[in-house]
């Protein structure tokens, strides 16, 4: 699949808007977006409130109205589709049965569950949501299609999964944080290039580390054995990826160091520099995702059969 997507979107971009005004082999034309919705009064009454300029209630009365005027139609999509897949997947026998698929598969085959059909489907499902992303990006974001234009966002979304323990609303909770320094940037470096948001997103992160540092050390981090990973038949890169996440979880002590040394230098490049260079956002969302899966891992549960390949039999 990993091979043919990509030929294939090239061989359709190349026959559909290689003839197109203002397309390309490798660029569509300029798209229109979904456009925008506000909720009249509340949103007027959130604007009065963020204009008094009152310290806190002003910056909380800003936030709220991100939420209320002028949200994308393809953000309330979104976040209607966190509590509906929380729903399915705990509330419904097909959830029920992709869950056994990925926790034991022979289990689930025992009890007549199609295997084979619930994995095809799942994994149809979260293609579908991925295209769902790359839409946003495509039509809200930038306004055109361009071949390779996600940048390897796709991977920042596999660790909001594992950051969010694979459940709905966490996977939610790691999105906003990984996307926070993508949503900075863009407002960030405007024409005058100022960087001193992203500056200061070193500081907060040198404030992360230090009490991440104190935590595992309070906890007697140095004494934490690894989670223990049930052995597969098969050394997949899922597998293997997920043993060494787990892994570096225990390790309390050098993970207590790790912290405090990583803090360190984020506090001192803050007090060196007066405004972010022009390169530090682009791999920001990046270093914050490793540091964040590194710290985490501790409390990762990772479906037991996650990444081991199934043949009907199996036991």
């Amino acid at each position: 699949i990993n091979i043919l997507a990509p030929g294939l979107t090239r061989y359709l971009s190349e026959r559909v808007f290689g003839e197109m005004q203002g397309g390309s082999v490798s660029q569509s034309p300029r798209i229109r977006s979904a456009g925008s919705f506000s909720l009249p009064g509340i949103s007027d009454v959130l604007e009065s409130i963020r204009d008094w300029g009152i310290f806190f209630i002003s910056d909380v009365a800003d936030v709220l109205l991100g939420f209320v005027s002028n949200m994308r139609w393809f953000t309330l999509l979104a976040l209607l589709i966190v509590p509906l897949s929380a729903f399915v997947l705990t509330r419904t026998k097909f959830g029920l049965r992709v869950r056994i698929c990925g926790e034991n598969p022979a289990a689930g085959e025992s009890l007549g569950v199609g295997i084979y059909r619930h994995k095809y489907v799942a994994v149809m499902i979260s293609g579908a949501l991925a295209g769902l992303a790359g839409a946003y990006i495509v039509i809200e974001l930038s306004g055109l299609y361009r071949g390779g234009q996600t940048v390897g966002r796709g991977f920042i979304g596999l660790a909001a999964l594992i950051f969010g323990n694979w459940r709905a609303f966490g996977i939610l909770a790691g999105s906003l944080l990984f996307s926070y320094p993508f949503g900075l940037q863009l407002i960030d470096f405007d024409a005058s290039g100022s960087g001193v948001a992203t500056r200061a997103l070193l500081l907060v992160i040198a404030i992360a580390l230090y009490a991440t540092a104190i935590y595992l050390w309070k906890t007697g981090g140095d004494e934490a054995p690894p989670p223990e990973i049930d052995a597969a038949e098969y050394d997949t890169p899922t597998s293997s990826y997920m043993k060494m996440v787990a892994t570096l979880g225990g390790r309390g002590g050098g993970l207590t160091l790790l912290a405090f040394g990583l803090g360190t230098i984020s506090l001192i490049w803050y007090l060196l520099t007066e405004r972010a260079a022009a390169w530090l956002p682009n791999t920001m969302p990046y270093i914050v995702v490793l540091l964040v899966l590194i710290f985490a891992a501790q409390r990762l549960r990772p479906p037991k059969a996650a990444g081991v390949p199934y043949r009907r039999g199996d036991h």
